[in-house]
């Protein structure tokens, strides 16, 4: 790991990943294609979204990480003067990043970037449900990267198993939170669309984020909770704007893309089965194309399946509501999302400002979804079971790395520097109980110290000029006298 400290280094392996995923961008779209099913244009778009992350990410932070590796000067108590205080960042050491299928390339080489800025070695267990774009990863790391440093891992779950024996000192997982308790986890995120939102507006970005990829994105909206007098108004641009953006048919629609795998459509069909709300649209299945129609349920039991779980799917529960505090309740009393969405008026808000804070989550984006991954400023993550930790921005930085906390004092032994050793004697125990109390910091006596000289020695210089200029005065009113 040694090589790893050295900054230059770090900058030259970002810039060799750079130069892989623009160099491999044919290869990484295909893959997309093969193991999503998307068509070509929503493919490119997919992969866009992607790269566009990644290489923003290491573009603009190549050179703000120098900034964050350097050396964070603390003030020092008083009592524990003279010293010099600081924290360092150095490496974590050995990470272990598991990629996602659902967006193989973004989720598993935005925490690698993460691993080369911090000084870490990695290695990368990428999904076998998208096993080209596995393939693609491996061929990437291995050619552009230190291999010596970085390495990537194929196979299923008993190669999961078999890795996790082995010593990490950071495990990167994203996924849902049912596989991340044994690892770290998803969630759902609700949206919110309160009585003073544009409801034209709300239904589009929800209906987007919803259904894109088919569901499965870990941020997307998991369900609406809307204010019931704008429910059926709501519910109704909702179904526009998603037969606008996606439409109804039953053969597999080309912008959503497929379920993963045939297991996962039986999963959704379970959870519209017993879900006991009112399906307003969609609800059919059809496992051997690995499409589930787009499907909005209207007030499903709270205690449903599809209500519990992460729905990692084409499916939206609608739940309406008759205040804020009922919304912060509901929200509360499941686990804290990945990302809370918020519709309403921006100006004088009391309903988003209750909400932010009596609510938890990873992030809070009003009027938008999905837009704050674009955000290279902000390290994503989650709180409990949506998740711990961060990647990307300097919240990520500070996370895979050791925050080091150096002290140094110089070798001066005298009171009361060596009062903190026994034996405590009377006069000793009556000085640690002087120092105890003693309020302030080294700086700050520093800089009053400084301060008091300067204004001394201003004082004098002035006072010794304002009698050499009287002396001159005095002599002057003789000369003209006499």
């Amino acid at each position: 790991m040694g090589v790893t400290r050295n900054v230059e280094w770090r900058k030259n392996q970002l810039r060799q990943l750079k130069k892989g995923i623009q160099e491999m961008t044919f290869q990484m779209t295909e893959a997309v294609k093969k193991d999503l099913g998307k068509s070509a244009f929503v493919t490119c778009l997919t992969f866009l979204f992607e790269s566009f992350q990644i290489l923003q990410v290491i573009g603009l932070k190549q050179h703000q990480f120098i900034h964050f590796v350097k050396v964070v000067n603390l003030d020092t108590p008083l009592q524990f003067s003279p010293s010099s205080t600081k924290i360092i960042y150095e490496p974590l050491g050995v990470v272990l990043i598991y990629g996602s299928w659902n967006y193989p390339f973004v989720v598993t080489l935005k925490p690698l970037y993460q691993a080369i800025a911090s000084g870490n070695c990695a290695l990368i267990k990428p999904s076998e449900l998208a096993p080209h774009s596995s393939a693609v990863i491996k061929l990437l790391v291995q050619r552009y990267l230190d291999e010596s440093c970085y390495d990537v891992i194929e196979g299923g779950p008993e190669v999961a198993v078999e890795v996790q024996k082995h010593k990490f000192d950071l495990i990167c997982f994203t996924g849902s939170s049912q596989k991340g308790k044994l690892v770290a986890t998803g969630g759902k995120c609700p949206a919110v669309v309160d009585e003073s939102a544009n409801i034209d507006l709300a239904a589009a970005k929800i209906s987007f984020a919803r259904f894109n990829n088919s569901g499965q994105t870990c941020i997307a909206t998991d369900y609406v909770l809307v204010h019931d007098s704008i429910q059926d108004i709501f519910i109704k641009a909702l179904k526009n704007k998603l037969d606008y953006q996606y439409g109804y048919d039953q053969n597999g629609n080309p912008w959503m893309g497929k379920v993963v795998t045939e297991w996962h459509c039986e999963r959704l069909q379970n959870l519209i089965e017993t879900s006991q709300g009112e399906i307003v649209c969609g609800g059919k299945v059809k496992k051997d194309l690995k499409f589930v129609e787009p499907t909005i349920i209207v007030n499903p039991k709270s205690d449903s399946a599809i209500m519990e779980e992460e729905i990692f799917g084409p499916l939206l529960p609608v739940i309406t509501y008759r205040n804020i505090d009922e919304v912060i309740n509901f929200i509360n009393q499941k686990d804290k999302p990945l990302a809370l969405y918020y519709f309403g008026k921006y100006f004088r808000n009391e309903n988003r400002d209750k909400l932010v804070r009596e609510t938890s989550s990873g992030s809070f984006v009003q009027n938008d979804v999905l837009i704050h991954m674009l955000n290279h400023e902000f390290g994503f993550g989650g709180v409990g079971f949506s998740g711990y930790g961060r990647y990307g921005g300097y919240e990520g930085f500070k996370c895979w790395s050791n925050p080091k906390s150096v002290m140094y004092r110089p070798a001066l032994n005298f009171k009361p520097l060596n009062s903190f050793s026994p034996p405590f004697d009377l006069q000793k125990q009556r000085l640690l109980r002087k120092l105890l109390k003693i309020k302030g910091s080294q700086t700050k006596v520093i800089g009053f110290t400084i301060a008091f000289l300067v204004i001394a020695i201003v004082a004098i210089i002035v006072g010794v000029l304002n009698q050499e200029i009287h002396s001159v005065i005095k002599d002057g009113c003789r000369e003209i006298l006499d």
